[in-house]
């Protein structure tokens, strides 16, 4: 089981793939789901299939009481 670190590979933490991911989807209008073609991208950069396993667990397996707050604040400031 992983541990939810925010490890790098090759210098990069995880954090930024997700980042980056969710900030190209946003600028051309793609909703940014972490599927096959988030994974593909990830594979298609050369990275070890532990790790692009590891970024996928991480930009997807959020905190719920997290997103219902994100979600709530939302609705309030539309």
């Amino acid at each position: 089981m992983w541990n939810f670190e925010n490890d790098t590979v090759r210098g990069i933490h995880y954090s930024r793939f997700v980042a980056s991911w969710v900030k190209i989807c946003r600028w051309n209008k793609v909703m940014p789901y972490f599927n096959e073609e988030f994974m593909d991208w990830l594979k298609s950069l050369g990275l070890p299939e532990r790790d692009i396993i590891n970024i996928r667990d991480m930009a997807d397996d959020g905190k719920l009481e997290l997103e219902l707050s994100v979600e709530k604040y939302l609705k309030e400031h539309k």
